[in-house]
């Protein structure tokens, strides 16, 4: 899994893997393409996609703290949810650009807890949502 800053250019990229897992977000509505690029421009700076075998295969970023990550749905269930995680979560940590990360989930949203279980991440939190944070930020 390889990691590259995400451009202008790969917003659209972003706002249809996250419309597609829309489920797993707490906004489970369709994003527009205003909001989003509204949203794009204040955080952008902030996403990375992951490529695999020379695809874009999803996107990971952080805002407020907060880990937020999509994946194709063609490529679900292979793995590079948790790839993606920690290939980011080593990248960020080891940099110095972040300290503390932790990623907020719907507490149905088995996927990605197992995503950042199986990328070493740790529940912290119980209820309504499940906070999870790098174990070496436990």
């Amino acid at each position: 899994m390889e990691l590259r800053r995400a451009t202008y250019l790969d917003w659209e990229f972003i706002r249809k893997v996250r419309n597609a897992g829309k489920e797993g977000f707490f906004v489970s509505e369709d994003v527009s393409i205003d909001e989003h690029e509204k949203f794009m421009a204040m955080h952008g700076r902030d996403y990375y996609i992951g490529v695999e075998e020379g695809e874009d295969v999803g996107f990971i970023g952080v805002v407020n703290d907060d880990i937020r990550v999509g994946v194709c749905k063609k490529r679900r269930g292979r793995g590079l949810g948790s790839k993606l995680i920690r290939k980011y979560t080593d990248e960020l940590l080891q940099s110095g650009r972040q300290h503390y990360v932790e990623a907020v989930i719907k507490k149905d949203n088995i996927a990605s807890i197992t995503a950042f279980e199986h990328a070493g991440w740790v529940r912290v939190q119980f209820g309504d949502r499940i906070v999870m944070r790098p174990a070496i930020n436990k």
